[in-house]
């Protein structure tokens, strides 16, 4: 997805478009697995740890609501995204696909389920007592979400396309002079 950030147009998108549609029907195999391998350890236990402690019960909670947030909330963004880019008329990137590309929803999303992840992993190798396990998880997916904020602003010396009321198209050195301004400016 960074990479749908940082590009100038659509042609320069289409390829991680691609990428994150394959990739994206893989997260629920991975997620599978996790869930998985978190079973198998606790099997191998051997009773020492179980379903009803809280981190196995904070862990497999946060599954479900990183699942459900991929299928509710990123499912359907990230379909509108690529189909923006599918459809796109022009090799310019038109105020819709650039309001989609930095989607206030999507990037917060997407790093809180990846911080949530990494505290499930946590969760799993320290096996935490009490009200620690969601707290971990809590604290885990806000600062994940937290590191999506610079994904949301325009990136530096990118014309902002979707501005209303607005033309960002390069003035030639030679009308620079002729551009008046506003009444009581200098």
């Amino acid at each position: 997805m960074a990479q749908l950030r940082s590009v100038r147009t659509v042609t320069q998108m289409q390829g991680p478009a691609r990428l994150m549609h394959r990739t994206g029907s893989l997260l629920p195999l991975f997620v599978i697995a996790l869930a998985g391998f978190g079973a198998l350890l606790l099997h191998l236990s051997g009773g020492q740890f179980g379903w009803s402690d809280g981190w196995v019960i904070t862990a497999a909670v946060t599954l479900v609501v990183v699942e459900a947030t991929g299928a509710l909330v990123l499912g359907p963004r990230g379909k509108r995204l690529g189909m923006l880019i599918a459809t796109s008329e022009s090799d310019e990137i038109s105020p819709d696909l650039q309001r989609a590309r930095l989607d206030p929803v999507s990037w917060p999303c997407s790093h809180a389920g990846t911080g949530a992840v990494i505290g499930i992993v946590f969760l799993m190798t320290t096996k935490p007592a009490g009200a620690i396990a969601p707290l971990v998880t809590g604290v885990a997916s806000a600062l994940g979400a937290a590191t999506a904020l610079p994904f949301i602003r325009q990136p530096a010396g990118d014309p902002s396309p979707g501005q209303p009321g607005q033309d960002h198209r390069p003035v030639p050195p030679e009308a620079a002079h002729s551009v008046r301004q506003p009444a009581g400016r200098s």
